[in-house]
């Protein structure tokens, strides 16, 4: 099991807001069976300049979990918030 949470600063409307927590939780399904996954958006005035428009995610799994899966964890997290951003 995974835990997720991403954080944004970035503009989205709902319906894109919903795309991308889809392709968020598409992206871990093919990683994991069970997660939980946390998309919040934070407004630009309370983020540090350098973060801005853009979205930090935060993975937490088990310490057991093979280097290699947690390579292709994050490949298919990154490539999910590139192709829905």
């Amino acid at each position: 099991m995974a835990t997720v949470i991403a954080t944004t600063s970035l503009d989205l409307t709902p319906e894109k807001k919903q795309q991308v927590i889809d392709a968020l939780g598409n992206a871990l399904g093919t990683v994991f069976r069970s997660y939980s996954l946390y998309f919040v958006n934070l407004p630009e005035e309370q983020v540090a300049e350098c973060t801005k428009g853009q979205t930090t995610i935060f993975v937490f799994v088990p310490p057991y979990m093979e280097v290699e899966r947690r390579r292709k964890l994050v490949k298919v997290l990154n490539d999910a918030m590139v192709a829905e951003t």
